[in-house]
């Protein structure tokens, strides 16, 4: 039998959002926060070579209500905001992925989930098998012959991931991964405050579902006698609340997406753009991890913001306090004013430049001072580091 193509599709916000919290904080020189962005493609890097899909795509959620919160105005209430670190790498981790030339869909009104579930059936009536890349529990209804489902779970150091297929979801749940949505519309699911029944927890709901078999099944026994009659109060005083939870708790596979798995056929990447991505994220070590390393002299090169400075020995004697910069080339550069400075060849005036008594600004003062004693060049006193000063503004850059 021939092998049927493969699609992977991540659940943006669910991977972006454990790699966030699974990853140290990292930041460019600049401030810019980086690691949820580095923890998503270690992901992604990981998916790809344990699955070796032919296509891959992203699906991620959109700003404003979706037919949920129109039908229930509680549904996520609870949730709190994205913090600002996160929020802040989303549009470049778009701009990173559309380098890789991997789709995005997104829809407006609907969510990941349903985008997801949209892909997965037009993945299964199409013939391709379906990946689904996420942290949440919610998309195990969605699993069938074709689609499964790797569940990434993200601890401080460490991504471990399960695959779920119907085997394993009846082996860890007892039943069809379909009747995950009568489990949520019984018990609830705090984490999007989907009310459930209120006083019927997974234990009581998971015991209902195995003698009646699904919500409907419940309520057409109500008068069963293994049915306590705490319980049937709690259902029926429940059951309208346990409907809308079902609707709220399906994930919808009709998601007015374009989509067709050929469109996530697996591209080569935009090979500069990503370059100029990763140089902005100062993420070297990819850099080299992805071959970049080439697309630099395709670059432009950057404006030169440095006026070349007419070479000079001479500083006035009064000066108090002078920046001092070692140049790779044997010369010292001094600046003692803005828009003042002179660069003094090594080799004219080795062991007389005269800064002694003076104070000195630095960036790394500790290589400086040593430089400078190991040329004979007597230094005054260190006030300033610029190369502490930035670490004490910004210890965790990378």
């Amino acid at each position: 039998m021939e092998k049927s193509m493969k699609l992977l599709i991540l659940d943006g916000n669910s991977v972006i959002n454990r790699a966030y919290f699974g990853v140290k904080p990292l930041t460019t020189r600049d401030g810019l926060y980086t690691h949820a962005i580095y923890g998503f493609l270690n992901i992604l890097e990981r998916m790809e070579k344990e699955e070796q899909p032919e296509a891959v795509c992203v699906a991620f959620d959109l700003h404003g209500p979706t037919f949920r919160h129109l039908k229930y105005e509680g549904y996520k209430a609870t949730r709190h905001a994205m913090p600002e670190e996160l929020a802040q790498q989303m549009p470049i981790m778009k701009d990173v992925l559309r380098a890789m030339n991997i789709p995005i869909y997104e829809c407006q009104g609907w969510e990941a989930d349903d985008v997801i579930g949209t892909v997965g059936k037009i993945c299964s009536q199409q013939g391709w098998e379906c990946v689904i890349v996420t942290g949440d529990r919610d998309s195990l209804q969605l699993i069938n012959e074709n689609v499964h489902v790797k569940l990434v779970i993200s601890k401080p150091g460490q991504t471990t991931t399960t695959l779920f297929d119907e085997e394993k979801f009846r082996e860890e749940y007892g039943f069809e991964p379909k009747k995950l949505i009568d489990l949520k519309a019984l018990m609830g699911d705090s984490s999007d405050n989907i009310p459930g029944v209120a006083g019927v927890g997974p234990k009581t709901a998971k015991e209902l579902l195995a003698k009646f078999g699904s919500l409907d099944g419940v309520y057409a026994h109500l008068d069963d006698p293994s049915i306590r009659p705490k319980l049937r109060e709690k259902l029926e005083a429940g059951k309208e609340n346990a409907y809308l939870s079902f609707d709220l708790a399906t994930i919808r596979p009709d998601a007015p997406i374009d989509f067709a798995p050929k469109d996530a056929i697996v591209q080569p990447y935009n090979r500069l753009e990503l370059y100029r991505l990763f140089q902005k994220l100062e993420f070297v070590r990819l850099i080299d991890k992805y071959g970049l390393r080439g697309a630099e002299a395709d670059a432009p090169k950057p404006e030169q913001k440095v006026q070349s400075l007419p070479r000079r020995e001479d500083m006035p004697g009064d000066v108090d306090t002078c920046a001092v910069y070692l140049a790779g080339d044997g010369s010292v550069g001094l600046a003692w004013g803005e828009g003042v400075c002179a660069l003094t060849p090594m080799e004219a005036q080795m062991g007389q430049l005269s800064i002694a008594g003076k104070k000195l600004i630095f960036h790394d003062s500790k290589t400086a001072m040593h430089r400078l004693d190991e040329l004979g060049i007597q230094a005054g006193d260190c006030v300033f580091d610029t190369a502490l000063a930035a670490y004490d503004l910004n210890p965790s850059s990378s």
